[in-house]
């Protein structure tokens, strides 16, 4: 039982849901609540369209959408023309994902040794392929069809051109298989492995031994890292030897990795974590602290949204800082999607980014803050700052003020500085902004003041100032 309840762990870390885009619309599931949003790209506007229960992502072929629905046992067919139900497809039960290939759709069940074959120009079943006791996934590369079985210690070939079939002895079952440069690898959950299986030669290679219950792979410039559930730790594989060459250390019970640039974010579910790792010299260098029991990271733009379970909302990570700028509630434990610089939580939008002034900014009716930077634009804030105080339009002058000093401006600091030592700063005190000194103050004077002239403690400062 034990083996099962990690197995499930292990492929929800796994799968994890995106939004479908296409030149012109996005397509979003909403598995807790049975839906598909799709979002007009140019003009924004929205429709929902009711699928089965537990849809799983949208497939597109064709002028068509699919969407297996896992509770169900059927496969919803939308019109992307019209964006309407053509129709619902019955299949047998539990299907769990469809993969699109020559111009049929690949289905495969949950805990069942079938895989039903859809011709996608008739929408008829025109096959059920057996795949092996227990089918846990299908991946299709180059004509074939790699088969991985919950019951079984192999992995099933098939060519889905003439159905011949190969089988692979893996000695151990293998959770999943990613593919990467023409290589499959195989991770091996319960056994401390990670096999690579040649897809030229169907050949396999000597085991690799990594860390205790490696949970996913992820790759980067010729290397790459496993990440191991009980060990706590990553193992680093050069690709061209298929050598462990390091072992980077991180926090309790961490469920995968995702890479930015040349960085990887690893969340640690038992210890409110995310590591971030130095992907050139493969060194953790910095940790940073999230919600309650982080399973996963969606990425968009120059942002990691984290999903965090238990305390059931996601932390907004700028990259550019590695810090947690907002939390966004999430009390359904939906996955964040996003449409352009719009976020959506299933079928809700909560948060936009919107062009102010030349400067990007969050719109968030979670957010208590009328708007949070994304670019490190701080001269261009502080320049509207002025100009704004000086034309005594003081919520537009606190706005920017506010973005300059969140970006660590140094003429921001010290005129926030200089008004601390006057009493006149204070958390949601606007008598500061609407002050007679504030009002004739010269915002020249101080344009010259460094960030060690701004420190509150240094008096040179509070005796240059005039009084």
């Amino acid at each position: 039982m034990a083996r099962l309840f990690f197995l499930i762990t292990f492929l929800t870390v796994s799968l994890v849901h995106a939004a479908v885009h296409t030149d012109t619309h996005t397509y979003i599931v909403s598995e807790k609540e049975n839906k598909v949003l799709v979002i007009d790209r140019k003009t924004g506007e929205e429709q929902i369209i009711a699928v089965g229960e537990c849809p799983q992502p949208i497939v597109i072929h064709k002028g068509f959408g699919y969407v297996v629905n896992l509770a169900s046992g059927s496969i919803s067919i939308i019109d992307l023309i019209n964006h309407k139900l053509s129709g619902t497809m019955d299949v047998a039960s539990n299907p769990r994902s469809m993969v699109i290939h020559d111009g049929f759709g690949y289905v495969t069940h949950h805990d069942s040794a079938s895989i039903s074959k859809i011709d996608l120009e008739s929408h008829c079943i025109s096959d059920i392929i057996y795949g092996g006791p227990g089918v846990l996934s299908l991946i299709i590369h180059d004509g074939f069809g790699y088969v991985l079985n919950s019951s079984s210690s192999d992995i099933t070939v098939i060519n889905l051109k003439t159905r011949k079939r190969l089988k692979i002895d893996i000695t151990k079952r293998a959770g999943s298989m990613v593919i990467h440069e023409g290589f499959g690898y195989l991770i091996h959950l319960f056994c401390r492995k990670v096999s690579v299986l040649d897809l030229t030669t169907h050949k396999l290679s000597e085991p690799i031994d990594v860390g205790h219950r490696p949970q996913s792979i992820s790759f980067h410039r010729g290397f790459a890292y496993v990440i191991n559930n009980d060990s706590n730790d990553v193992s680093v594989i050069d690709l061209k030897t298929n050598i462990v060459i390091k072992t980077i250390k991180v926090w309790q019970s961490p469920k995968c990795m995702v890479i930015h640039g040349d960085f990887g974010y690893v969340p640690c579910s038992l210890s409110e974590k995310v590591n971030v790792i130095e992907l050139k010299s493969n060194t953790e260098i910095q940790i940073i602290d999230v919600g309650e029991r982080p399973q996963s990271i969606m990425i968009h733009g120059e942002f990691g949204y984290v999903n965090n379970s238990q305390s059931k909302d996601i932390s907004a990570i700028d990259f550019k800082s590695n810090k947690v700028i907002e939390t966004i509630p999430n009390p359904d434990q939906h996955t964040a999607h996003f449409s352009d610089d719009t976020i959506y939580l299933g079928v809700t939008k909560v948060k936009a980014i919107q062009e102010i002034e030349g400067l990007r900014l969050f719109k968030s009716p979670y957010s208590g803050i009328e708007g949070f930077h994304l670019d490190e634009d701080k001269d261009k804030a502080f320049k509207l700052f002025e100009k704004a105080a000086l034309e005594k339009n003081y919520k537009t002058a606190k706005h920017h003020f506010d973005i300059a000093i969140s970006l660590g401006h140094k003429k921001a600091y010290a005129v926030a500085f200089y008004s601390f030592y006057n009493r006149l700063w204070g958390a949601g005190n606007d008598d500061f902004w609407e002050n007679e000194f504030f009002i004739n103050m010269d915002l020249n004077y101080y344009s010259h003041l460094s960030h060690e002239d701004s420190f509150p403690y240094n008096f040179k400062l509070k005796r240059n100032l005039p009084s």
